[in-house]
């Protein structure tokens, strides 16, 4: 299994459901009554695939736009008219997007049934900018993030694909319906209000997770299964350090409670081991003056952790010594819940906020982290079957919008 693509599949569909939002402000209402009898422009090989249901998000963006006066948000050059005109797209059709590789490069593609063709050249080709349009067959393709030299090569394989693979996202009933080349998976993500939602089959089965041991949940909480595994997929193309000191280890557990002066996290970790290993033997292996391990304490980067065996095949680290925690058991691949605000609690490390919150991206997720109020992931094996299941519920506080949100971000 690529583990990498379960995060990456996250990832795609974050920025996936960004783009959608953008391209579809200036929807106007209409009733979707057509879909395309064919999806044999997308190439068999694409990473990731996108169908937007245009009808129903437009209708969520649209009322939080206007509810909330999200226009006279927008920068003065913005107000006076240097939006995008949409009024090419014909919105009766869905949109779909897809990601494809090109020299290690991800190439984002929009996909639109055109009104009209001249427009959408002329408004998505400025100097400037990075992106590239071009027509075909009366649609409309928006590249993103290609190098130059790839885009004769990304459009030649877009006109010569004739791929039926991603037929079964024709006609879905869902708001974002996607699929994913890496995991042969498919699923949805739902917006209703305040909640996201995301469900995923995977149609291959995960390493055995039954009877392993996490932290209850005190802050915010990621357990992963197989560390090693993860690592290696993740980093096949640059072996990492750490590869090496984590030979052995069958599950990290971590509860993290924000930062300390300067910049040091506060969380506590468990490690769960097979027999095989020694920790001060992985410790050596990574071979760096940044790590350190001495009388039960590891130091990395300056950041002091106490170490100390609490069952015969687990390890428990701490920034506090003698930490009390309470053991449950898991059958998930990987989980994560509690509360995400803990990943940018700095109130005790004041100068790593004003460093990180000046750059204005990081600011307006921080903003939109601090407004959560449920947070649940887990990537886990179906029961009596050879596939995998990705769920994420993400809740904002009430009286708060996922569409208002993600207009805010981009504009």
């Amino acid at each position: 299994m690529k583990i990498k693509s379960a995060f990456f599949i996250l990832i795609q569909i974050s920025i996936i459901t960004i783009l959608a939002f953008g391209i579809v402000n200036l929807f106007s209402f209409t009733q979707i009554k057509k879909e395309y009898s064919s999806l044999n422009f997308i190439p068999e090989n694409a990473s990731f695939v996108s169908r937007i249901d245009s009808k129903e998000i437009g209708k969520g963006i649209l009322k939080d736009f206007i509810s909330k006066d999200l226009f006279s948000q927008l920068p003065k050059t913005k107000r006076e008219g240097d939006l995008i005109d949409l009024s090419f797209i014909d919105f009766n059709y869905p949109l779909y997007f897809f990601i494809q590789s090109a020299n290690k490069n991800q190439i984002f593609v929009a996909t639109f049934q055109l009104l009209n063709s001249d427009a959408f050249i002329e408004s998505v080709n400025k100097p400037n900018q990075n992106s590239i349009g071009f027509t075909y067959n009366g649609k409309g393709f928006w590249i993103f993030n290609c190098p130059k030299n790839d885009i004769d090569s990304v459009k030649q394989l877009i006109i010569s694909s004739k791929s039926t693979k991603w037929e079964k996202l024709l006609n879905s009933k869902n708001e974002i319906a996607f699929m994913s080349g890496f995991l042969d998976a498919k699923g949805f993500i739902s917006i209703h209000e305040n909640t996201l939602r995301i469900n995923a089959s995977l149609n291959t089965k995960l390493t055995d997770s039954k009877s392993l041991k996490k932290l209850k949940t005190d802050g915010f909480n990621l357990t992963v299964s197989n560390p090693l595994l993860i690592l290696k997929n993740m980093s096949e193309d640059n072996p990492s350090l750490l590869a090496n000191s984590l030979t052995g280890i069958k599950s990290i557990s971590i509860n993290h409670y924000g930062y300390r002066a300067p910049f040091f996290p506060n969380l506590t970790a468990l490690l769960q081991v097979d027999s095989s290993f020694n920790f001060e033997k992985s410790i050596k292996r990574i071979n760096s003056s940044q790590v350190e391990y001495e009388n039960s304490k590891l130091y990395l980067g300056g950041a002091k952790f106490y170490v100390s065996k609490v069952q015969s095949d687990s390890y428990l680290l701490s920034y506090k010594e003698n930490q009390t925690f309470v053991l449950q058991n898991s059958d998930n691949f990987i989980e994560s819940n509690g509360d995400l605000t803990q990943l940018v609690n700095f109130d005790d490390a004041p100068l790593m906020k004003m460093f990180l919150l000046s750059n204005s991206t990081i600011s307006k997720i921080y903003s939109i982290i601090q407004k959560t109020e449920k947070f649940n992931f887990t990537i886990s094996q179906k029961e009596n079957t050879n596939s995998g299941e990705i769920n994420l519920t993400l809740s904002l506080k009430k009286k708060n919008s996922f569409y208002a949100e993600m207009l805010s971000f981009i504009m």
